[in-house]
């Protein structure tokens, strides 16, 4: 790898994919180059770097030579899926941080899939064998999930936190010292109004008895280890406690496998969290499936 002092394109969109360097991540990398040189090469499309763009400054202002390597796109979009794709294999991200990193693509992932149905629509029609085919069909939303490693309803409540929460909430999420839960929870309990003073009565409104909806939530009581949500909730409330409740447990759950390791994993603990998990799937089957036999009756 031939190094020497390149002159390369900051393309500030294709920058702006990956996370920024926190302060001490970039006194670590520059302390690295000074004593060691650059190690790696920058990745460059054209002239423009697609990777690397803390350790070009670095070896640009402290005359650090580089190697690069050359890589072909397609477009703009291209590079950009790269770059996630390398940045969410090789940083060690928090869960947020890779939402955060994908979801800015939501836009670009629907042109191109878009793009794609239309190019395969015609070699259809032209009868070109040799032309794209219509892959299964799958949403931006389930793409930009599978990217960035978490559930579907994760990501939508990451969506909600960029645009409701303050800039403190967000760089806790970053850094780890909070979860996408919590952050979401304390943000839908804002949105609720306020009870009435004492004194003040608050206004109810009255469903009429037709519109009521079934007691879905009671056939759930005394099988999951979760307070039930009201008796009287819409099935869409239903929906969303049962998801916050899964999604948190999945967090906590994670916890304690990262605590599992080779010298405490005995085979006695492992059968003990076999047994309790499968304990616990099939009380909340069997709670469901009692509302599903009611409603067949």
């Amino acid at each position: 790898m031939e190094k020497q002092m390149y002159e390369l394109i900051v393309d500030d969109e294709l920058e702006r994919v990956a996370p920024p360097l926190a302060e001490n991540e970039l006194e670590i990398l520059k302390a690295d180059l000074l004593e060691h040189g650059c190690k790696f090469p920058l990745i460059v499309w054209g002239e423009t770097i697609v990777d690397g763009h803390n350790r070009y400054r670095i070896c640009r202002e402290n005359h650090i030579p580089f190697g690069i390597e050359r890589m072909e796109f397609a477009d703009k979009t291209e590079a950009k899926l790269w770059i996630v794709k390398n940045q969410l294999g090789r940083r060690n991200l928090k869960e947020f941080q890779r939402c955060e990193m994908v979801l800015p693509l939501e836009d670009e992932i629907k042109e191109e899939a878009e793009r794609r149905r239309r190019a395969a629509i015609s070699a259809a029609r032209a009868g070109d064998q040799t032309g794209p085919t219509l892959a299964p069909s799958q949403k931006s939303r389930e793409i930009l999930a599978e990217m960035a490693g978490v559930g579907h309803s994760t990501l939508d409540k990451v969506k909600v936190i960029i645009l409701e929460a303050d800039a403190e909430t967000l760089q806790k999420l970053r850094s780890g010292e909070m979860k996408i839960h919590t952050a979401y929870t304390q943000l839908r309990k804002k949105e609720k109004p306020k009870k009435p003073e004492a004194g003040q009565k608050e206004k109810v409104t009255q469903k009429p008895e037709e519109d009521k909806t079934p007691v879905v939530a009671a056939y759930m009581e005394g099988s999951i280890p979760f307070e039930p949500v009201q008796r009287d909730a819409e099935p869409e409330e239903i929906i969303t406690a049962f998801d916050e409740y899964i999604e948190a447990w999945l967090d906590d759950y994670q916890v304690i496998l990262d605590m599992l390791a080779p010298g405490n994993a005995t085979e006695e603990l492992v059968r003990h969290l076999h047994e309790r998990l499968e304990g616990f799937y099939k009380d909340a089957d069997d709670a469901i499936g009692i509302c599903l036999r009611e409603m067949e009756e």
